[in-house]
């Protein structure tokens, strides 16, 4: 949160979501409040990450959800610094590419339970999968039925993240995977590239040598 004294002497605090770095206070609320020129000035100098359904919300009265702009005023008396600086467009794209490598860490994580199905669900609708050896393939259903065609003679895997870094909507994963298959075994170098897109995995293209897999567990 942080809090404001506009040109009236009237003190109003602009609500952030941590998680997503949205100022729950913008352009919606200027519209139907006269908060004078220097509320503009705060606004217009800070990051204004308005979500969908914000957009859509009317600006006169009737029910709002929890989207919604919300601001509180108070007497410029009873006005207190706010704690911390306002988050800017630097700290919400840092905020931003953690999540996703959070998700890509889980992601990554989550092979070692063999779950066609979990797995598939961190895909997007659309989502492509590519083994860079071979053809991609598009489509969650599709996704999950590909991983379950070459898991299913797996018995056991594990895979071990060396370097992961991100840049914007993109993650990309050095990995070690350790996998066997009964008494066949192979530790395999990848690399993954992934791009995020409303905490999805839009695409994900895999580097590997396939020669390598094939001796392995070939």
């Amino acid at each position: 949160m942080s809090q404001h004294v506009n040109g009236d002497g009237v003190a109003f605090c602009l609500f952030t979501d941590d998680r997503r770095g949205q100022v729950f206070a913008g352009r919606a609320y200027l519209a139907r409040h006269d908060l004078g020129a220097d509320a503009a000035v705060v606004l217009a100098a800070l990051p204004l990450y308005e979500t969908d359904a914000q957009r859509r919300q009317p600006t006169g009265g009737g029910d709002r959800t929890s989207a919604s702009p919300v601001v509180s005023s108070m007497p410029a008396a009873a006005w207190r610094p706010a704690v911390g600086p306002p988050r800017t467009s630097q700290s919400f794209a840092e905020g931003t590419m953690e999540e996703n490598e959070r998700i890509i860490r889980e992601f990554i994580h989550a092979w070692s339970r063999l779950d066609p199905e979990e797995l598939a669900a961190y895909f997007a609708d659309d989502g492509v999968y590519h083994n860079m050896p071979i053809s991609p393939v598009s489509g969650r259903g599709n996704v999950e039925k590909f991983i379950r065609g070459f898991v299913g003679s797996w018995t056991e895997t594990s895979w071990d993240i060396l370097n992961i870094m991100s840049s914007g909507n993109v993650v990309i994963a050095e990995r070690i995977d350790r996998t066997r298959a009964g008494a066949k075994s192979v530790d395999l170098p990848c690399v993954g590239v992934f791009e995020i897109e409303g905490e999805k995995i839009k695409t994900w293209c895999d580097y590997f040598d396939f020669a390598t897999y094939q001796r392995g567990l070939g």
